[in-house]
């Protein structure tokens, strides 16, 4: 019998092989390459969104009552400092000192409190774009119980969100309203209280105890001590970034 001269028993060879995996590479590099430059790109504006507000927190409070620093490792020496700034890789953390927003042990913003945060609020409205979330914290001393102190840091947590959302998040009214303000409906911001139990330098994981919670907040009446318990009473804003988890 006659072969099929037009079989189609074909195996390609070493060579042929090689070309299609170069080419697969090559399309695979490219993909990757074009998502990186994208990625890049948004990294790039999360930078300029921290730098934005960083300056615009400088430029309000003036420059030298705010310090923008990387780990809580340089609070020593700005400790003297109304705002303290600390960024990481993948969020910013806005420190205000106790006494810039409250009375001590009182929850009610004071003027000039309320006065700082509408400065806040527009630069933060400005690049929500790159913000993924926006949490609010209340921190206090170890002076008095722990649920009066967790009262106290959600109470003023729930001050400072109040103030930089809309009042009426089920229907907010943007004629009545300034137009920064945030609308949680569209822009994930919470609130929390950590009370007394989580003092300046306190990371997540970190080996921690009642012991070194009160070396924390030393209970002296010098001035030091003073300062280290004033230091710890605070209420942070933390702004996590898109693109940098």
């Amino acid at each position: 019998m006659a072969k099929n001269k037009f079989s189609l028993n074909y195996w390609p060879s070493f060579t042929d092989l090689m070309l299609s995996l170069v080419l697969v590479m090559i399309c695979i590099l490219s993909v990757y390459s074009i998502q990186a430059g994208l990625g890049q790109a948004d990294i790039e504006r999360s930078d300029k969104s921290i730098k934005s507000i960083n300056e615009q927190i400088k430029q309000e409070m003036g420059d030298g009552k705010v310090a923008v620093i990387k780990s809580y490792d340089e609070l020593e020496n700005n400790s003297d400092k109304d705002v303290i700034i600390v960024t990481d890789l993948n969020k910013q953390v806005i420190s205000f000192n106790e006494a810039v927003l409250f009375s001590e042990g009182r929850y009610k913003l004071l003027p000039r409190g309320a006065e700082v945060l509408d400065k806040l609020g527009p630069v933060i409205y400005k690049n929500l774009p790159n913000i993924a979330e926006i949490r609010i914290e209340g921190h206090t001393d170890i002076v008095d119980t722990a649920d009066f102190n967790l009262t106290l840091g959600a109470q003023r947590a729930i001050e400072v969100y109040n103030r930089m959302t809309f009042r009426n998040n089920d229907n907010p009214n943007t004629a009545s309203e300034p137009n920064w303000k945030i609308n949680p409906a569209e822009h994930l911001i919470s609130i929390s209280s950590y009370g007394k139990f989580k003092p300046v330098g306190r990371n997540p994981g970190d080996d921690f105890n009642m012991e070194k919670l009160i070396k924390a907040n030393p209970l002296d009446k010098n001035t030091e001590s003073q300062r280290i318990r004033a230091r710890n009473r605070r209420i942070e804003i933390i702004i996590e970034y898109k693109h940098r988890k």
